[in-house]
């Protein structure tokens, strides 16, 4: 956390990885209550950045992974479904094995 700290003074994007890195670690030791809470950090200092999207883009892909570490299928399709990056993909196909395709 003093990492994390030091770089939002200097700048906020680079704070946004360290809090992906933190819910990674989070995750990775079992604690899916401190990855959702970093992960949730990430998302805001992403969104309050507003010189690109590619942080946003990254911590939603992040977050995604974190729903599907923990089971919840549900989370990681709802942000297939409202990304606007995937095309051709429904609830079904993606449930059962199947493909979707990038725009």
């Amino acid at each position: 956390m003093e990492g994390i700290d030091l770089m939002t003074k200097w700048q906020e994007a680079g704070a946004t990885l360290g809090y992906v890195a933190l819910a990674r670690i989070k995750q990775a030791e079992g604690d899916q209550a401190g990855a959702g809470e970093a992960i949730e950090r990430a998302k805001q200092l992403a969104l309050a950045f507003d010189a690109t999207e590619i942080d946003d883009i990254e911590v939603a892909v992040y977050e995604t992974g974190l729903c599907i570490a923990r089971g919840d299928l549900e989370g990681a399709i709802r942000w297939v479904e409202e990304s606007g990056l995937i095309e051709g993909c429904d609830r079904t196909e993606v449930s059962s094995g199947g493909t979707c395709h990038m725009r």
